[in-house]
């Protein structure tokens, strides 16, 4: 079995009411143990065993955020 790994994700033009939606959006994927999105930092990070990439991209459309690229940190 994969262990959880946290991924990070930058998104742009978010304000609070946008990471609200997304927040919402993501955490009732199935494989998503948890979600954290920072505004101030433009920031959303995931807890699951797998890459969310496709999904993240697809909230932030739906929220009306920019999403720019996976981090690495």
């Amino acid at each position: 079995m994969f262990k959880s790994r946290t991924f990070h994700y930058i998104v742009d033009r978010l304000t609070a009411d946008r990471a609200e939606v997304i927040r919402k959006g993501l955490e009732v994927l199935t494989g998503v143990e948890g979600v954290r999105v920072t505004v101030n930092r433009g920031m959303v990070e995931i807890r699951a065993k797998k890459d969310m990439e496709p999904q993240v991209r697809l909230a932030c459309e739906v929220a009306g955020a920019l999403y720019r690229t996976r981090a690495e940190l």
